[in-house]
């Protein structure tokens, strides 16, 4: 599943730019890390699951962890590469975004991998890098409104026991089979369990920092019951919320 917008990025594993070869296959097996590959020129195609997925000078793709793949270097060029891990999963699938503009982007590379290469601050390099993640969340969700509101509405009522269908669509306009397609085509996921993995990203948020009971954190992020949201919970994480606040939850001062 695609969500940009909730990641939380445990570490930056290492920033650098990939010099490629015209011509050149290579074999990637279980990658280790996720990563955002930029392109200042040349053009490499991905090969996953049966699936192409391009790398030109007016996209950026993600690159999913665990992956198994091939890369086929097109034109020879060079591709920033930012290879990163996230608290919760992040995507199974490549994702490619198309750029409007990529001087920024490539401007704000240049500061992280300097400060990479030279130790500097992980503060400043953590700051650009959700600099960028949130402008490519904006360039993919400015490409179509209806979803933008449909998605903002989920946010700001993830405490709503009665989150329907038909309240989403009726906030973005549009009628539940279309809220359903858009959704489908853009997260690969339904609206349902949309809210489901963003209630729990919400949940995890509030475990980290202890902000609350297993209880009251339930009902605060909308779920009908304790149990629900326990057995959610583990679903999408492999622990139960006692679990992941012992292992990830930040200690009092």
């Amino acid at each position: 599943m695609y969500r940009l917008e909730w990641v939380t990025v445990k570490e930056l594993e290492s920033v650098y730019t990939v010099s490629a070869t015209a011509g050149k296959h290579i074999q990637i097996e279980n990658r280790s890390t996720f990563g955002l590959s930029f392109c200042k020129s040349g053009k490499i195609t991905y090969t996953h699951g049966g699936k192409k997925f391009v790398s030109a000078p007016d996209r950026a793709v993600i690159l999913p962890m665990g992956a198994t793949y091939t890369l086929y270097n097109n034109l020879g060029g060079e591709f920033p590469l930012l290879n990163f891990t996230c608290m919760e999963p992040l995507t199974e699938e490549f994702i490619v975004i198309p750029l409007s503009q990529t001087e920024e982007y490539f401007s704000d590379y240049e500061k992280i991998r300097r400060l990479a290469t030279m130790h500097g601050s992980r503060l400043k390099m953590m700051s650009l890098f959700y600099s960028v993640l949130e402008r490519l969340f904006e360039e993919s969700q400015n490409r179509n409104v209806s979803l933008r509101r449909a998605t903002q509405y989920v946010v700001d009522h993830l405490d709503d026991t009665a989150l329907s269908n038909s309240k989403i669509a009726a906030e973005a306009g549009v009628c539940e089979s279309y809220l359903r397609q858009m959704f489908r085509e853009n997260y690969k996921t339904t609206p349902k369990q949309y809210v489901i993995e963003a209630r729990i990203q919400k949940a995890g948020q509030a475990l980290r920092e202890n902000r609350g009971s297993v209880t009251e954190i339930s009902y605060q992020c909308g779920f009908s019951s304790v149990y629900h949201f326990c057995r959610a919970f583990k679903q999408y994480s492999g622990l139960t919320p006692s679990e992941y606040r012992n292992r990830y939850g930040l200690e009092g001062i």
